[in-house]
């Protein structure tokens, strides 16, 4: 099913992942609101949630909602920039008990502290690889920016490694671009996105954190291919305005 921005219900995208509530969310000079997302899990048999780039107000009744069935096992973050734009950090912690994991090369400055909770390296983390999620590492937005990688369903959650048109772009022709990084970085991380695309086996769907998410099932796999490829191959989001 396609996106519906600002949505006050959960949204499922495909297989064991949803689109966390989104009415209220803040957004960047580009006016992509944030999509959080939850996955289910059944390691060992048990019903869990892996919650991906959630630490906001607005998605706490749709986690609350996931957590009554499938408990929270943890929070993770693609990116550093979600420790300034996160509001529900310690919210979270006393509602959940479950860590919080973020890549260490992005624990560097005071941010980290300062959201009151503490951090654990998500790379083959025990609770990540029982769910059946890989994390990949992919510098560029950020130096510790991760991608996290459901293999059994085909499913990529990009963070801010690509990102898609929000309500206010044009839509017409799927696309999904990498975000503006000075030169030397965007020419490190063209060449390990499209290695990495390479190496995966053939996804199902790309979910990123702003902006629409597409499938091959919804949009056929010409246009599923090209709206990736494009991520090194078409002109960079600039998150400071409209590209």
């Amino acid at each position: 099913m396609p996106i519906e921005f600002y949505a006050s219900e959960i949204q499922p995208v495909l297989g064991p992942v949803f689109m966390l509530p989104q009415r209220g969310s803040v957004s960047g000079g580009s006016n992509r609101p944030m999509n959080s997302y939850a996955i289910q899990t059944t390691p060992a048999g048990r019903r869990e949630t892996v919650l991906v780039d959630a630490p906001f107000s607005w998605t706490m009744d749709g986690v609350r909602a996931m957590a009554r069935t499938a408990p929270v096992s943890a929070h993770v973050l693609s990116h550093r920039d979600l420790l300034s734009s996160g509001d529900a950090f310690e919210q979270m912690d006393r509602s959940f008990d479950a860590p919080f994991l973020l890549h260490p090369d992005d624990l560097t400055g005071d941010e980290a502290e300062d959201v009151g909770v503490e951090f654990h390296d998500p790379t083959d983390h025990k609770l990540i690889t029982e769910a059946g999620l890989d994390v990949i590492h992919m510098p560029g937005h950020t130096p510790g920016s991760i991608l996290i990688f459901h293999s059994e369903e085909g499913i990529l959650l990009t963070g801010d490694s690509a990102v898609g048109p929000g309500p206010e772009q044009d839509a017409s022709e799927p696309t999904l671009q990498r975000p503006k990084m000075e030169d030397d970085a965007a020419a490190e991380f063209i060449d390990a996105f499209e290695r990495l695309m390479d190496l995966l086996p053939p996804l199902q769907a790309v979910l990123p954190l702003h902006g629409a998410w597409y499938s091959r099932k919804e949009i056929g796999s010409e246009a599923f291919e090209r709206a990736i490829a494009n991520v090194w191959q078409g002109d960079p989001m600039d998150p400071s305005g409209d590209d």
